[in-house]
């Protein structure tokens, strides 16, 4: 595969003289001829929080509006796959359900407790049909660092087409405390999260797992220990601290209970000083332009922060072949006032994410 950083830009076009330049198109990833996609077996998917409207002012931005823009951005991408963070439960009968309509399947796990909004991951019946699914809830009530009510989801899929081997695809997203200052929380939470995707993604063979791509709000920096966690596979964090956070009530004895057999990874959940999972992720988006100009995904506390990620397994039978641009920070400040977001033009306080991949081809 060719390397990340080898992007072919593709360069903002401006459709008149004056006329201000599109924030956002495709970017080719390495050296290929667009013409080529659709002889190969490609598939798009796109990540995207939409935000709860029950967590932003609801006088402000009347629901059907904002539904009916959040809806008409994800058909004009027309995506195979979409995963979405924040979807109100009350809200699917009324918007959502217009997907399965179209032919799109949906799963959707609701965040514990009193919280009215959740995950979903929405795919083609014409292009995947799917094995099997997992939830995971990552409120674990004998762990205070675990009291929360964060939630994620997988997916494994087979793709319809004829030409396609019977090789699965893993897909999955989630979104993590959002909080200031938890890391240690976030770190915790993918653990076991990334603890059930083992089980879920291995393939049957030796330290052997179908490719995954896992996607969503991960409530951290591309440069915080969570985001290195996820691309390195390894951490190293203290046993008590980790941004102000203290760990408590942490007992090897009395790990949170897992699906499946048990396996030497499991003996360091979530109780760790050095956290490892065994997978290879490469991020979709690069975060920083050549330039040195910082990529962002959310206004947060009017900040403009990089907080959404579409992630991939990199040795496996998947190729990136294009992402859909992120704009900059110095962008984003020029552009959108804090108090503007989110607006009839950004329906949520958060882009979307987009990528199409190759599927089934030889390990890059």
């Amino acid at each position: 595969m060719e390397d990340l950083q080898a992007v072919e830009q593709v360069p903002l076009k401006e459709t008149k003289k004056g006329k201000k330049r599109r924030l956002r198109t495709w970017e080719r990833i390495g050296k290929w001829n667009i013409r080529d996609i659709e002889k190969r077996l490609t598939f798009k998917i796109l990540s995207y929080n939409v935000r709860a409207q029950y967590l932003v002012e609801a006088e402000k931005f009347p629901w059907d509006v904002i539904a009916q823009r959040l809806f008409d951005q994800i058909v004009t991408l027309d995506p195979d796959i979409f995963c979405l963070q924040e979807v109100q439960e009350t809200h699917i009968a009324s918007i959502y359900s217009k997907f399965e309509v179209m032919g799109y399947s949906c799963l959707y796990k609701k965040r514990t407790g009193n919280e009215d909004d959740g995950c979903a991951i929405y795919f083609k019946n014409s292009v995947f049909h799917m094995e099997d699914h997992i939830f995971v809830e990552f409120n674990h009530a004998f762990f205070t660092i675990l009291c929360r009510h964060e939630v994620g989801l997988a997916v494994r899929l087979v793709l319809r087409d004829a030409r396609a081997s019977a090789l699965p695809l893993i897909v999955a997203t989630t979104r993590l405390c959002i909080s200031f200052r938890s890391d240690y929380v976030r770190l915790a939470q993918l653990q076991i999260f990334l603890a059930h995707l083992e089980r879920f993604a291995n393939n049957g063979h030796l330290q052997g797992y179908h490719p995954i791509i896992l996607t969503g709000c991960m409530g951290a920096q591309h440069n915080s220990s969570v985001i290195q966690f996820i691309t390195n596979g390894h951490v190293s964090v203290s046993k008590t601290k980790i941004n102000g956070t203290e760990m408590q009530n942490f007992h090897p004895e009395n790990p949170p209970r897992m699906e499946g057999p048990l396996n030497a990874w499991d003996k360091c959940l979530p109780y760790f000083s050095e956290l490892e999972h065994p997978f290879s992720f490469h991020s979709v988006y690069a975060h920083l332009k050549k330039n040195g100009s910082r990529e962002v995904t959310t206004l947060f506390f009017a900040n403009w922060k990089n907080f959404d990620y579409i992630f991939f397994s990199h040795d496996s039978r998947l190729r990136l072949l294009a992402r859909y641009r992120l704009p900059t920070e110095a962008e984003c400040r020029q552009l959108f006032q804090p108090l503007s977001v989110p607006s009839l033009k950004l329906p949520s306080s958060h882009f979307y994410l987009a990528a199409i991949f190759e599927f089934g081809s030889s390990s890059n």
